[in-house]
């Protein structure tokens, strides 16, 4: 496997983990977010309602309490006006319970909450007839019948806010579990998070220590090392073969150079052997040059002593 597809299998690897790292982060986040809004538009508003309703209740049957002790119609009229408008809050946070149990998604919980709903309409029309009693007693001026009706009506009373207030747990349950999942959620994230940030670590150390083997594999040496003898060489030194196992680029420098060196020392022996052949070629010359000369000066000196001769 060349370096090319190496680095690729290596990079590649990390980009992998990385991208799985990331959908499993947005999963999770996605996940968690999903339970946040859960519990946000279904959860809190129905423990939110039930328990205005609870409490607007209990406020409603302070008034009727009270309006038995009563005698003055202006003072029996105020409270009365007061619990009209208890009684329209009661419904609007009836509304509100019956718009988020809506959007809650179907679960057992939920189903109970709407059976204990269902308990809770069939057992509130007694407290509207009661109410309409109550007051017409003490309009007449019969508080005691008045105040025998409301005792009465406690047990009923009592039985009706056990209701509310299992409605008020199984929400508060939902929302419980519902916080829970998101920190399973969330705890699970973190565990997939750091389980493959070490792996991605590992891989990464894995990665740099399969590039300085295979580096350092193909060039044999250090580039500092080789930079030096690359200033060696071309300061004409050749001494470079320390006897030390060779590899990579460092192996074929090394081959160069030897080969380089022997290159330059036959180019110097065929120098040499050259100069020596033309030194013996040039004294011959001159041998035969002088050898030819002397032949000539006798002819020279015959012409010259030719007219004595002849007298």
């Amino acid at each position: 496997m060349n370096l090319r597809a190496r680095l690729i299998l290596s990079f590649g690897s990390i980009i992998i983990i990385m991208l799985i790292t990331s959908g499993l982060t947005i999963r999770n986040l996605t996940r968690m977010n999903a339970e946040i809004a859960s519990i946000n538009s279904t959860w809190i508003p129905v423990g939110t309602s039930i328990q205005s309703t609870y409490a607007l209740l209990f406020s409603s049957r302070g008034d009727l309490s009270a309006i038995t002790m009563l005698h003055d119609p202006k003072e029996i009229e105020n409270y009365s006006a007061h619990m009209t408008g208890l009684l329209r809050r009661i419904g609007n946070s009836k509304k509100a319970f019956a718009i988020a149990l809506e959007n809650m998604p179907p679960s057992d919980r939920k189903q109970a909450i709407v059976d204990i709903t269902a308990q809770i309409e069939a057992q509130s029309g007694q407290f509207v007839t009661m109410r309409k009693d109550l007051l017409a007693f003490i309009r007449a001026g019969k508080n005691e019948e008045a105040a025998q009706l409301l005792a009465n009506s406690r047990a009923p009373f009592l039985r009706l806010a056990d209701l509310y207030e299992q409605i008020a747990s199984l929400s508060n349950e939902g929302a419980n579990i519902a916080i829970t999942s998101a920190s399973s959620v969330s705890e699970q994230s973190i565990i997939f998070s750091s389980g493959l940030f070490l792996v991605a670590v590992f891989i990464g150390m894995a990665v740099i220590l399969l590039l300085l083997r295979v580096v350092h594999s193909q060039l044999g040496k250090d580039l500092g090392e080789q930079d030096s003898i690359a200033r060696r060489v071309a300061q004409g030194d050749y001494a470079l073969d320390d006897d030390a196992a060779k590899r990579g680029v460092y192996a074929s420098i090394i081959a160069m150079v030897q080969a380089l060196k022997t290159h330059i020392e036959n180019a110097q022996r065929e120098s040499l052997a050259a100069q020596e052949q033309s030194a013996k070629a040039t004294e011959a010359l001159r041998q035969t040059e002088a050898a030819n000369a002397e032949p000539k000066t006798r002819v020279k000196l015959y012409v010259q002593q030719l007219p004595n001769f002849r007298k």
